[in-house]
C-alpha cells in the first residue's frame, strides 16, 4: 500500500472527467468506481479509477455488429451519433454509458435512437 496513489474525490473529478457531485451520487448509489472510506473521508485509487475507466471502454464496432438490423423494405441505416459537442465532458459521453445516471433503465435501442 506504500505505492498507492489516493485521490481526493476533486482529484479523481478531475482524472475521470466527472463532476465531484456526480462521483458523490454514484457513491450514494453504488455504482461508479470503487472508493476507500478512511474513517469519514472518501478517496481514490488511482489504479482502481483506471481499471474501472477500462471496464467502461466500448468498442464502436461491437456495437455496430450487434445491431438489429434494418426492417426489410428500409432504406434508413444504423450509424453511430457523434457527441453533440467535441467539446463537452465525458460524462455526457464515455463515462455515462458505464454507469452514468442519464443510461439507467434504459434499453441499448433508445441509447442509439437519441
Amino acid at each position: 500500500m506504500a505505492n498507492t496513489i489516493m485521490l481526493m474525490p476533486e482529484q479523481a473529478a478531475m482524472e475521470t472527467g466527472v463532476a465531484k457531485q456526480t462521483l458523490a451520487d454514484w457513491r450514494h448509489q453504488q455504482k461508479g468506481p470503487p472508493f476507500v472510506r478512511i474513517g469519514r473521508s472518501i478517496r481514490y485509487r488511482k489504479a482502481a479509477l483506471e481499471q474501472w475507466a477500462q471496464d467502461c471502454e466500448i468498442d464502436p464496432a461491437e456495437i455496430l455488429a450487434n445491431a438489429p438490423p434494418p426492417p426489410a423494405g428500409s432504406r434508413r441505416r444504423y450509424r453511430l451519433r457523434p457527441a453533440r459537442d467535441s467539446n463537452a465532458p465525458l460524462e455526457q459521453g464515455f463515462f455515462m454509458g458505464c454507469a452514468g445516471p442519464a443510461t439507467a433503465g434504459r434499453s441499448q435501442n433508445e441509447l442509439t435512437s437519441s
